[in-house]
C-alpha cells in the first residue's frame, strides 16, 4: 500500500493528509492527520486504478484549501508527478517585456 503525503494550507493553518492506495480493494482513501499524529478518514475514493481517482481527489481538496507540496511513498514516480502538476499551482509568469522578434534570421541565415 503505497502512501502520499498533502500538505494543504487552510487560511492560515497548514495540516496534512495522506492519502493511500489500497489497490486490493480498489480504493483510495484521504486521511486528515491530526495533531497527536493520529489520522482519520475522510473521504474514499473507488477506482480500479489509483490514478483514476486523482480527479475526484482534485475537486475534493480543492474544498479544503490550497496544496502546497506533496511526498510519496511507496508510490510511482508518474503518479506523483501527475498529481504535483494536477494539484500544486504553478506561479508561472510571464515575462511581459520582451523584445519583439526580428525576421532576419532564418533557420540560422541572417537574411540582412
Amino acid at each position: 500500500m503505497g502512501h502520499v503525503t498533502l500538505y494543504i494550507r487552510q487560511n492560515e493553518n497548514m495540516r496534512s493528509y495522506i492519502l493511500s492506495n489500497a489497490k486490493h480493494i480498489n480504493e483510495a482513501w484521504l486521511s486528515e492527520v491530526s495533531d497527536n499524529n493520529s489520522s482519520e478518514i475522510i473521504k474514499r475514493f473507488h477506482c480500479s486504478k489509483f490514478e483514476n481517482c486523482f480527479y475526484e481527489l482534485r475537486k475534493f481538496v480543492n474544498q479544503l484549501g490550497v496544496v502546497t507540496g506533496l511526498s510519496g511513498n511507496g508510490i510511482k514516480d508518474r503518479h506523483l508527478s501527475r498529481l504535483n502538476s494536477m494539484l500544486i499551482a504553478s506561479d508561472i509568469i510571464l515575462p511581459i517585456n520582451q523584445p519583439e522578434p526580428t525576421h532576419q534570421r532564418f533557420w540560422g541565415l541572417d537574411l540582412t
